[in-house]
């Protein structure tokens, strides 16, 4: 296996920007962390993203357990960052702007199309 994330059942394939305005980006980094270098930018209305893995969030048992405070405090301690790529740019963003998006299936390489 690459050292590439690959697509995992419990994840979509791709998502779309969601959440922000319309003239805005969303900061493609280059690790998850907000503090972490800028690398690009993702237009508000962006779509199609891969999806390359994520890590952070809530797990399912938070999610169903926990109080909706206490479900807002654990998230904000421990954001879910994706790392996606976007017209070949990779990078992660913050997972509280994506969505899943249903694209067309990528081309295989070298076939024609």
């Amino acid at each position: 296996i690459s050292g590439e994330a690959i697509g995992t059942v419990d994840g979509p394939d791709h998502y779309r920007v969601q959440g922000l305005a319309s003239r805005s980006t969303l900061a493609l980094r280059a690790q998850p962390l907000a503090s972490s270098a800028q690398i690009g930018r993702i237009p508000a209305d962006a779509h199609c993203l891969r999806s390359l893995g994520c890590e952070g969030g809530l797990t399912f048992q938070e999610f169903t357990s926990l109080s909706d405070k206490e479900r807002r405090r654990r998230a904000a301690e421990h954001p879910r960052w994706c790392k996606v790529e976007y017209q070949g740019n990779v990078g992660w963003v913050a997972g509280s702007y994506l969505a899943e998006d249903a694209c067309p299936p990528s081309p295989m390489p070298g076939s024609s199309r």
